[in-house]
């Protein structure tokens, strides 16, 4: 979850985010963590620089840590999965773009 106020908003942006997935796509999205809002974020986009390069961006850094190690779990975890393939759940969406039928 990307920009909440806080982690109850982001747990809370994410479940809804799951159940339109899991009702949708018929496909599980796990909650892995959030990147809280930060003045820091801010300043490094409008800068159009990577906000880890900042000295105020520890914070963040410790978030990006933390949704890494959220990502390498999960995939370690989902170890019957052949790699590069899709999980079993996964359902592919056929995307029409504008002006092709």
């Amino acid at each position: 979850m990307n920009q909440a106020q806080n982690e109850a908003e982001a747990e809370t942006t994410s479940a809804r985010i799951r159940q339109c997935a899991e009702r949708f796509l018929n496909t599980s999205v796990p909650y892995v963590g959030a990147l809280l809002s930060s003045s820091t974020i801010l300043d490094a986009s409008r800068e159009r620089s990577p906000f880890m390069d900042l000295e105020t961006s520890q914070d963040a850094a410790n978030q990006i840590e933390g949704l890494r190690q959220a990502l390498l779990s999960d995939l370690a975890n989902a170890g019957t999965e052949t790699a590069g393939q899709p999980p079993r759940n996964h359902t592919r969406v056929r995307m029409r773009h504008a002006g092709t039928d």
